[in-house]
């Protein structure tokens, strides 16, 4: 069985990542502490594997979502 943190030295995170806007023209989001969603539009062009993936995480994981719109 693994432990919840197979990494305990690493930073945890809880990330949510949202596609918001009208069908067909959604824009990518974030999901902030305060449950706002925060536009990531001109950070990622879309939510794909890059974004998903630990790097991608970490970079989101690290910024100032107060400072997105």
């Amino acid at each position: 069985m693994l432990p919840i943190n197979p990494y305990p030295k690493q930073k945890v995170a809880t990330v949510k990542l949202v596609r918001f806007g009208d069908r067909g023209s959604e824009n990518p989001g974030i999901l902030d502490s305060d449950g706002i969603i925060r536009d990531l539009t001109g950070i990622v062009a879309d939510i794909g594997a890059d974004v998903i993936s630990p790097r991608g995480l970490t970079r989101l994981a690290d910024m100032d979502l107060a400072s997105l719109p």
